[in-house]
């Protein structure tokens, strides 16, 4: 059952008071082209709840074999996280080879920031991994 408009903002003004970051589900309406368009909440929860379920994908590179120690202590062991992380090796060859180093770390943005600080690591970047879309079309 989803919450009738008075139940959602007493829950809400909880989250707001603590300053709560939310996922909302929505739903968007365009009834005509003469009309702007409606987007219905349908339903929040808090990204803490779902931030372990966020799969994650690092890609860097790797600019001198030193830099591997730092970023494999940075990295920690893949075990139980969701994120891939994807290391170009940059030889100054014609092909520089991608090596996907797992799917099960703990990626955040702090990881991503503590990895950009190390000397011999660039281009560090951090994004959602694309998986199949999870839109479906109301008519």
């Amino acid at each position: 059952r989803g919450l009738v408009g008075s139940e959602m903002c007493i829950r809400d003004r909880a989250w707001a008071k603590d300053g709560t970051c939310l996922l909302l589900t929505v739903e968007l309406d365009a009834p005509s082209p003469d009309e702007p368009p409606r987007v219905t909440v349908r339903g929040a929860r808090p990204l803490e709840e779902v931030k372990g379920s966020a799969q994650m994908q690092l890609q860097l590179d790797v600019l001198v074999s030193e830099a591997m120690q730092d970023l494999a202590t940075l990295l920690g062991p893949d075990g139980a996280g969701t994120g891939e992380v994807l290391v170009r090796l940059r030889t100054g060859m014609g092909q520089e080879p991608l090596l996907r180093l797992g799917r099960q770390f703990h990626l955040d943005s702090d990881v991503a920031e503590r990895l950009a600080s190390v000397e011999g690591l660039a281009n560090v970047a951090l994004t959602a991994r694309r998986s199949a879309g999870h839109l479906r079309l109301v008519a």
